[in-house]
């Protein structure tokens, strides 16, 4: 299953999903510390202002090989906990099939959003990444794998999915937004 994913403009401006996860990183300065909200968090002074950094990964399930995910909240809740009330949030899918972009979160600019990609990038419309019997079809994507695989090439070529579409939309999305965070 592979997501793709819309974002909502308001109260904050980001949202994302993934399957692999997603790593948002939280930039602000703040008056004291707090207890950490994440699984790591630095401190920084500049120019005597504290400076906060945390980091946070979040599992988003998926239910259907194209969907659109609001994390509007979640994110919100996140900034929230972390007492950020004047910097920036930058949120990065960790997975190339998977977009994060700003945008309404509306039914019928979802359905745009769906079509358009599809006329640009269908499923199943032949592309060379789509044909695993054929792939790695290169000495360095065969080293590639070789690296990143704990297994036998046709193991590799067992799992992987038919996703170029997947990977198109993606990269016509693109992987990271940032937004503000001033109250």
């Amino acid at each position: 299953t592979h997501t793709m994913v819309l974002l909502r403009t308001a109260p904050l401006l980001l949202a994302v999903s993934s399957l692999v996860g997603v790593a948002e990183a939280f930039v602000a300065p703040r008056r004291a510390p707090r207890a950490p909200a994440a699984f790591a968090t630095a401190v920084d002074s500049v120019m005597g202002t504290e400076q906060v950094y945390e980091y946070h990964l979040l599992d988003v399930p998926t239910e259907a090989s194209y969907q659109v995910i609001d994390m509007t909240a979640k994110l919100q809740d996140l900034v929230d906990e972390a007492g950020i009330t004047e910097g920036a949030v930058n949120v990065m899918s960790k997975h190339t099939t998977t977009a994060v972009t700003i945008n309404e979160y509306e039914h019928n600019l979802k359905t745009d959003l769906r079509e358009a990609l599809q006329k640009i990038a269908p499923p199943g419309a032949g592309y060379l990444h789509d044909n695993i019997q054929d792939r790695p079809s290169t000495p360095e994507d065969a080293a590639r794998v070789e690296k990143n695989w704990k297994g036998t090439v046709q193991e590799w070529r067992d799992q992987e999915p038919i996703n170029t579409h997947s990977h198109l939309y993606a990269m016509l999305l693109g992987a990271r937004e940032g937004g503000a965070v001033s109250e």
